[in-house]
C-alpha cells in the first residue's frame, strides 16, 4: 500500500514554512489536499499515491464546479494540489507529473457595481456639509457621478475654501482620466487651495 497524501501533508506543510510561505498559504494548500483527499474516498478510491492521478483530478475538479464553488474557489484548490504535486516529484516520492497540461483558467474579475439614481442622491446628501471634509468630498465625486472626464482634457471644479478668515480662497479639484497597466480606468484626483 502507497503512503496516504494525509500523512505526506505534514511534509509538504513543513517544506512551505522553510521555504517562508504565508502561513495562510500553507493552510489553504493543506486544505487541497483534505478535500481531494474526502472526494476520492467518497468515490471509493483510495486516498494515496495510486488515487493521484490526472483522471481523478479533473474528477474532482468538475465536481467542485458542479457543487457551484466560483472558478475563483476551484483555481485555489487546483493550484494548491498542482503545488502539493510538484513538490512530490522534486521530492522524488513521484517519478513524473500526473497533473501535467492540466490548467484551470483565471477566474473573469466580478463586474462592477453601477450606481443607481438613488445611490447617488444619497452619495451626494452625504457631502452637503460645509466642512473642508464634505466639501473636499463634494468635489470629488460629483464630477465622477455626472460626467466621465476626458483623457486628454482634465476635469476642474473649483467650491469655496471653509476657512476665509485670511483671504478669499477656493478648494480646486483636477481629476484626469488614465488607465493603469491592467487598462483599468483610473481616476486621479489633485485637491489644492488657491486664491
Amino acid at each position: 500500500m502507497s503512503e496516504t497524501l494525509e500523512s505526506l501533508r505534514a511534509s509538504f506543510s513543513r517544506s512551505l514554512r522553510v521555504e517562508g510561505k504565508a502561513e495562510r498559504t500553507v493552510i489553504i494548500y493543506g486544505e487541497s489536499i483534505d478535500y481531494f483527499s474526502r472526494w476520492l474516498v467518497e468515490k471509493g478510491h483510495p486516498a494515496d499515491l495510486s488515487g493521484l492521478t490526472r483522471e481523478h483530478v479533473l474528477g474532482w475538479l468538475d465536481a467542485l464546479g458542479a457543487r457551484g464553488l466560483s472558478h475563483g474557489t476551484v483555481r485555489t484548490r487546483w493550484r494548491g494540489l498542482r503545488r502539493f504535486v510538484g513538490w512530490l516529484v522534486a521530492e522524488n516520492i513521484l517519478g513524473s507529473d500526473p497533473l501535467a497540461g492540466i490548467t484551470v483558467g483565471e477566474p473573469e474579475p466580478p463586474p462592477v457595481p453601477i450606481f443607481t439614481d438613488e445611490d447617488l442622491t444619497a452619495l451626494l446628501d452625504a457631502c452637503k456639509g460645509k466642512g473642508f471634509n464634505d466639501l473636499r468630498d463634494a468635489a470629488v465625486i460629483r464630477p465622477s457621478a455626472f460626467q466621465c472626464p476626458r483623457r486628454s482634457r482634465p476635469y476642474t471644479a473649483k467650491a469655496p475654501w471653509p476657512d476665509q478668515s485670511h483671504s478669499p480662497a477656493y478648494l480646486s479639484l483636477r481629476v484626469s482620466r488614465r488607465s493603469d497597466r491592467r487598462g483599468d480606468l483610473v481616476l486621479a484626483a489633485a485637491i489644492t487651495r488657491t486664491a
